[in-house]
C-alpha cells in the first residue's frame, strides 16, 4: 500500500501535516492510497528557492529578532519537500556549533489572510522525528546537512568538529525530503503562507558567538506542477486522510522530580486517540553553550525506571497492567519500531500506543489510547538518585618533562604538557568527540605533575555508567627529573548508575493523536478523531 503522506512526518507541538490540513483551501494533498481512489495524473517536476527578505546578519544571534520567509500563492503547485538553507560565515577564530535544529526558539507557520498560526515547530523536536524517521543508510549524508556527529555510532547526537574560519551551507529539512512521503496540494485558491523564524541566540556550543554570521536564510522547494483539473478531485479525496497530531504536556515543561518515588503528570489537557508518546528530560533552562541542550536525561533505565499510564484509581493502562521499564522501551520496543539504534544511545523514549509506529504513520490506526478528559495519568517512576563514575589514575612518579595523552573509547585528545592544570585536562577530555557526542564530562582531583593519584570523576546524564570504559594515559614521554619514565595506570573505583536526581527540569512529552481532513464549500479543515 502507498503510504499516505499527510500521516507520514510529524513534529514539534504541532503535526507538519497539519499544514497540509488547517491552511484552508491551500495545502491540499495530491497522493493517497490506492484504496481511497486516486487516479493517475501528469506532473511537471519543478524546483524553486524562496529568499529571506530581511537582512540576516549578527542579528540571527540576539534571540528576539524574527525572520519571514512567504510562499506566495501560486508560486508552487504540489508541494513535495520543503526545507531552510542556512549560509553562514566564521570569522577570527574556531567555534564549535551545535545541530542546526538546535539553533532556533521554534518556527511558526502562519496563514497570510488572518495571521493564524497553523504550526509551531520546535527544534529539538524536529530533531527528534528526523531522528525517528532516518535509517541508518541515510544518516552519514543527513548528518552533514544538519551538523550532527557520524563518527563511529551513526546515531550519536554531538556537535561536528570544530569549524575553522570561512564559509558553510548547513539545510534543515521541514516537510517531506528524507523523512516520509508528504505531498501537499497548494493550488489556485490559496494564499500565502508565512515561515517565521524565530533564533534561539547563540548556535555555538563553544567559542565565541560574535564570529559566527548567518549570511543568508533561503527556503527550498521541490514541487510539481499540475493541470488544474486535478485540484478538484484532490479535494473531495481529501477527507478521507488521517493524520498524526502531536500534542504537548503543557503542565509538564517545568517539573519538579523526585528521585525514588513516583512522578505524576495529569492527561487531562490532551484530548484524542493517541497512537504513542515521546518524552525527553532536560536541565531547567537548558541552552546550547555548554553543550546544555544536547543532554537529555537517562530516567534510570540500568536500576528499574519505568513509565506507565494509569487511571485516577491508579489501574495500569498500557503495561498489561504493570508499568513498563524504560530500558525495555528503549531497547526491544525501539528496534521494533524504527530502523536505527538511535534510541539506545539517547535518552529519546517513544511508547507505543498501537500495534506499530510505522503503520501509523502511514495513516492506518491499528490501536490507540482513548484520552478524554476523564482523569488519566502519566506515572514516570525514577529509581534512586544516580551514582557518579569514579575513576583512579595511578602514577608510579613524579613526572618533570613531557607529554602525555588521554585515550578513551578509542579517540585519543591532544598532546598535554606534564604540569597541564586539572582545568587543562579536563578541556581536553571533555572536548573528546565521544564525549560531546554523550554528554560525558569528567573532574579530576589534581594534576598529573603532583606525582599523586588522580580521581576522575564523571557526569554522564544519559549513559548507564561507562560500561567498563576507562580513561587512560598513552604515548606518554613523561619522565621524573632523574630521567625514569612515568607510566600510569587507570582502574575502576565506584560503577556508575544512570538515574535523575531531585530536582527542577523541562519535561517534554507529546501525545499524537488521530486528526482527520474534511472539505466545505472548497476549503480544507481537520478535526479531532472522536473519542
Amino acid at each position: 500500500m502507498t503510504a499516505n503522506p499527510l500521516s507520514s512526518f510529524a513534529v514539534g507541538s504541532e503535526s507538519l501535516r497539519t499544514i497540509t490540513s488547517q491552511v484552508r483551501g491551500r495545502l491540499v494533498q495530491a497522493h493517497i492510497s490506492a484504496n481511497q481512489g486516486m487516479v493517475a495524473t501528469d506532473y511537471t517536476p519543478s524546483s524553486i528557492s524562496v529568499p529571506c527578505p530581511d537582512p540576516i546578519t549578527g542579528n540571527f544571534l540576539n534571540g528576539t529578532t524574527k525572520f519571514r520567509v512567504t510562499l506566495r500563492r501560486g508560486s508552487v503547485g504540489k508541494l513535495g519537500s520543503l526545507s531552510l538553507r542556512f549560509r553562514m560565515n566564521i570569522a577570527n577564530a574556531p567555534v564549535l556549533l551545535a545541530p542546526v535544529p538546535h539553533w532556533f526558539n521554534r518556527i511558526e507557520v502562519l496563514s497570510g489572510s488572518d495571521g493564524k498560526v497553523h504550526a509551531t515547530l520546535h527544534g529539538d523536536t524536529l530533531l527528534a522525528n528526523i531522528l525517528m524517521g532516518t535509517s541508518e543508510t541515510q544518516w552519514p549524508i543527513i548528518s552533514k546537512m544538519i551538523n550532527i556527529s557520524s563518527r563511529n555510532e551513526y546515531t550519536q547526537l554531538g556537535p561536528k568538529n570544530v569549524m575553522q574560519p570561512g564559509d558553510y551551507i548547513f539545510t534543515l529539512p521541514i516537510l517531506g525530503s528524507f523523512i516520509g512521503s508528504l505531498d501537499c496540494w497548494l493550488g489556485s485558491k490559496g494564499e500565502d503562507v508565512f515561515f517565521d523564524i524565530y533564533p534561539l541566540g547563540d548556535p555555538t556550543i563553544s567559542g565565541t558567538a560574535a564570529n559566527v554570521t548567518v549570511t543568508g536564510i533561503d527556503m527550498l522547494i521541490n514541487s510539481v506542477d499540475a493541470e488544474a483539473k486535478d485540484e478538484e478531485k484532490h479535494y473531495k479525496v481529501a477527507k478521507a486522510s488521517y493524520f498524526l497530531n502531536p500534542i504537548a504536556l503543557e503542565t509538564a515543561k517545568t517539573k519538579a522530580l523526585v528521585a525514588g518515588s513516583d512522578n505524576l503528570f495529569d492527561l487531562n489537557q490532551v484530548r484524542g486517540k493517541a497512537a504513542f508518546m515521546v518524552l525527553m528530560v532536560r536541565d531547567s533552562g537548558a541552552y546550547n553553550p555548554g553543550g546544555g541542550r544536547l543532554k537529555l536525561w537517562n530516567l534510570g533505565d540500568s536500576v528499574g525506571a519505568t513509565i506507565d499510564i494509569q487511571e485516577s484509581n491508579g489501574t495500569s493502562i498500557i503495561g498489561g497492567g504493570t508499568p513498563i521499564y524504560t530500558e525495555h522501551i528503549r531497547g526491544m520496543r525501539w528496534i521494533e519500531n524504527f530502523k536505527s539504534a538511535y534510541g539506545a544511545n539517547k535518552a529519546l523514549y517513544v511508547i507505543p500506543l498501537c500495534h506499530d509506529i510505522q503503520t501509523a504513520f502511514r495513516g492506518v490506526s491499528d490501536g490507540f489510547l482513548s484520552l478524554n478528559g476523564d482523569s488519566k495519568r502519566l506515572v514516570v517512576h525514577l529509581p534512586a538518585a544516580p551514582t557518579a563514575e569514579v575513576q583512579t589514575v595511578t602514577l608510579s612518579g613524579q613526572p618533570a618533562s613531557g607529554f602525555y595523552r588521554f585515550i578513551f573509547r578509542g579517540e585519543l585528545s591532544a598532546p598535554l604538557a606534564y604540569n597541564a592544570t586539572t582545568a587543562q585536562m579536563a578541556a581536553a577530555f571533555n572536548g573528546l568527540g565521544v564525549c560531546l557526542a554523550k554528554t560525558i564530562t569528567a573532574a579530576f582531583s589534581a594534576a598529573v605533575s603532583a606525582g599523586t593519584s588522580v580521581v576522575a570523576t564523571f557526569s554522564h546524564p544519559e549513559t548507564r555508567g561507562l560500561e567498563g570504559d576507562l580513561i587512560q594515559i598513552v604515548e606518554n614521554s613523561m619522565a621524573t627529573s632523574g630521567a625514569a619514565a612515568v607510566s600510569a595506570t587507570t582502574a575502576l573505583t565506584t560503577a556508575g548508575t544512570s538515574g535523575v536526581p531531585s530536582g527542577t527540569y523541562d519535561v517534554y512529552a507529546y501525545f499524537y493523536c488521530w486528526k482527520t481532513a474534511t472539505v466545505k464549500d472548497g476549503d480544507l479543515d481537520t478535526m479531532d478523531v472522536p473519542v
